[in-house]
């Protein structure tokens, strides 16, 4: 599990479909895992009504499956990728709880402190 900055090229929400720069601002732990899942799936999600955005950008949660494919999700939108950077499909949920999503990603990752709050 990866805590990163992502840019889009494009500008955020207008359709692009792989992230620009990607910075890695953190990994955790395997140890740390368990307690930031269970903390993550706390936080009140909402589903679109409208087409999801197929873009994220921002602060942003990597979550690496077994299978190599990987989910990115920030507070407006989450995508799947597989493992060669392609999109499988974007989600339709949104984490209502924005103020929640950057107190948590602050918690395991204080290098993003002072910046994720400008957001």
């Amino acid at each position: 599990m990866t805590f990163l900055e992502l840019t889009n090229d494009c500008g955020r929400r207008t359709g692009c479909r792989t992230p620009g720069e990607r910075i890695v601002l953190r990994e955790l732990s395997p140890e740390e895992i368990p307690d930031f899942l269970l903390a993550f799936q706390t936080l009140r999600c909402q589903r679109k009504w409208s087409n999801p955005y197929d873009c994220v950008d921002g602060y942003t949660i990597e979550i690496t499956y077994e299978s190599g494919n990987y989910e990115l999700i920030c507070t407006y939108s989450n995508v799947y990728m597989n493992e060669d950077g392609k999109m499988i499909r974007c989600g339709w949920e949104f984490l209502k709880d924005r103020e929640g999503f950057r107190e948590l990603f602050v918690q395991y990752c204080p290098e993003a402190a002072d910046a994720i709050g400008q957001e």
